[in-house]
């Protein structure tokens, strides 16, 4: 049964060795760092398409409050995206797999957006969170990734701060209580009658 087990917590640690990226870019400090695993995108939204969205809101240009609007615009009701940072001109790093790439955050967002000139991604930022891992292949032609240098506009990152919502356990404890003060009384009742 050791052997078992023992054999499975090998595979389980291969398995996860083995879904590795690692940035493969020889002239950074990050060569052969592994960055976790690619980010899923939540979505994705064209200039044209997002000067349509803001418009009427009040917002001027492209600034970080419209930024933060349009992120909480695909989230819908149950989360609420806040900017935290952003940064400007932002290089990447190549990985080991096609069409990924790499950049090194500033901190540890939850989400982040990646923005060239025409088009922006919202991403959720997942395994190693101080990593953005993403796949250009998975974003839209109009965005001009993935196929030789290109630049990144910059990158901003999201924290959620949608407040905490009730557990679920808050009801089971409630009744809970209610079956405690009836138990109470009435043991409080048999004894008075006895």
């Amino acid at each position: 049964m050791l052997k078992k087990c023992v054999g499975l917590l090998m595979v389980c640690l291969w398995s996860v060795n083995a879904s590795a990226i690692v940035v493969t870019d020889d002239s950074s400090d990050y060569d052969g760092t592994d960055v976790g695993t690619v980010d899923e995108l939540v979505g994705e939204i064209g200039k044209r398409e997002f000067r349509d969205l803001i418009a009427g809101q009040g917002f001027r240009g492209f600034r970080a409050d419209a930024e933060q609007f349009w992120s909480n615009s695909l989230m819908g009701g149950d989360t609420e995206l806040s900017l935290n940072s952003s940064t400007a001109g932002v290089g990447y790093l190549a990985t080991d797999v096609e069409n990924v790439y790499a950049i090194l955050m500033p901190n540890e967002p939850g989400y982040y957006i990646v923005k060239n000139a025409n088009f922006w991604g919202l991403f959720e930022n997942t395994g190693a969170s101080n990593w953005a891992v993403f796949d250009t292949s998975k974003l839209s032609s109009g965005f001009q990734l993935g196929e030789g240098p290109f630049q990144v506009d910059h990158v901003s990152g999201l924290d959620n701060v949608s407040p905490v919502p009730l557990p679920a356990s808050m009801p089971m404890m409630g009744a809970a209580l209610v079956v405690f003060v009836w138990m109470r009384k009435r043991m409080a009742k048999a004894k008075a009658k006895a």
